[in-house]
């Protein structure tokens, strides 16, 4: 047998016997509790186990059988690979979305959980990333396209309370907000803690606190396609990286946009000629 048919024999015992060894890395037991606790015949369970012994995954001790170090990590790494496979399939028509060529993460969409407004209404997913922007004293956030004013607001909302802010968004979409909504994003830039930055990014938001992050992906017409978000330390990790590359190449509005708050104010209170 060569290498190759060693591994693939392997992957294929783990696929077909997990809850043997998720059974055994519990505690040991004996074949008839294993028979009673997973509903087989005795017969199928010594057929089972032997295979296993076969491939240094299960031992037999005293007090019954148990998994060997061998079998609990390949156990562990198995687990852990059809999380992520899961994952990321249920993220398929999300990441479709996308534009040819871009990309998220492969840890960050594996660790995440999915909300999908094919299979669910477009408001969860502003919501699932609302409900993150209240974890913890910083947010770092990158908006490419309108995302409807409520988003906005809560980051308002935020800022205003004295939680850091670091907000970028693209120069179209800046230049928008100034137009429609000037009073929302200048009372960003005047907050003690924010700043206001434009650059040209992905096509997907980005959300990072100090636990959590998550993206908005979108559609051609700028409608909310999902969102995805995790707590995992890697796919923050990630995150902020990207973040911090947007935030390199950005320009700096803040004193732009707060001297545009202040001069309404100074016209108001200068006498007339």
């Amino acid at each position: 047998m060569t290498e190759s048919d060693s591994v693939r024999e392997i992957i294929d015992v783990l696929a077909e016997r997990t809850e043997y060894l998720r059974v055994l890395s519990e505690d040991r037991r004996q074949p008839h509790e294993i028979a009673a606790e997973l509903s087989a015949s005795r017969s199928t369970v010594s057929r089972v186990l032997r295979r296993l012994r076969e491939h240094d995954l299960v031992e037999k001790r005293a007090g019954g059988y148990a998994v060997t170090p061998k079998g609990e990590l390949l156990t562990q790494r198995y687990l852990s690979y059809v999380s992520s496979v899961r994952s990321i399939d249920q993220a398929g028509d999300v990441l479709r979305a996308l534009p040819e060529g871009e990309t998220i993460d492969a840890e960050f969409v594996a660790s995440a959980t999915v909300n999908d407004t094919s299979d669910a209404p477009p408001f969860q997913s502003l919501d699932a990333v609302s409900e993150l922007l209240d974890d913890g004293d910083r947010i770092r956030a990158y908006l490419p396209t309108p995302t409807g004013p409520h988003l906005l607001q809560r980051l308002r909302e935020q800022s205003t309370s004295g939680v850091s802010l670091d907000l970028l968004l693209t120069p179209d979409l800046l230049s928008s907000i100034q137009s429609y909504q000037p009073d929302l994003i200048e009372g960003m830039a005047t907050a003690r803690t924010a700043s206001v930055g434009s650059v040209d990014g992905p096509t997907y938001g980005l959300f990072v606190t100090a636990e959590r992050a998550a993206t908005l992906v979108y559609t051609d017409d700028g409608a909310v396609q999902g969102a995805l978000w995790t707590d995992d330390d890697a796919a923050v990790d990630w995150a902020e990286s990207r973040y911090d590359e947007l935030a390199r190449a950005a320009a700096d509005r803040t004193v732009e946009l707060r001297e545009s708050q202040a001069a309404p104010t100074e016209a108001a209170s200068s006498p007339d000629d």
